[in-house]
């Protein structure tokens, strides 16, 4: 099992290789620490637009159902939210 933070920089590396090396010099997904909130959170996405400059992204995770099983703006743990590779 991996954890969200690991899915999502594998996502970005496969990304990257679909972008080509001129593209993709930069990381796609920047992470923070978040003092407000205590924990790892996703401050922002390359070429992504915010409203606000200071914003940040909230987490949905569903199962395969629709269900929701994580809906918080800090990174989860794998013992919150395991993911399969």
């Amino acid at each position: 099992m991996m954890t969200i933070m690991e899915a999502l920089k594998q996502a970005e590396s496969q990304f990257k290789l679909f972008l080509g090396p001129l593209e993709s010099s930069d990381d796609i997904i920047s992470f923070s620490s978040s003092p407000i909130y205590r924990c790892i959170i996703i401050k922002r996405f390359e070429n992504v637009r915010s409203r606000e400059p200071e914003s940040f992204w909230k987490i949905t995770v569903v199962d395969k159902d629709g269900g929701v099983i994580y809906d918080n703006v800090c990174i989860p743990s794998r013992s919150q939210v395991p993911v399969k590779p």
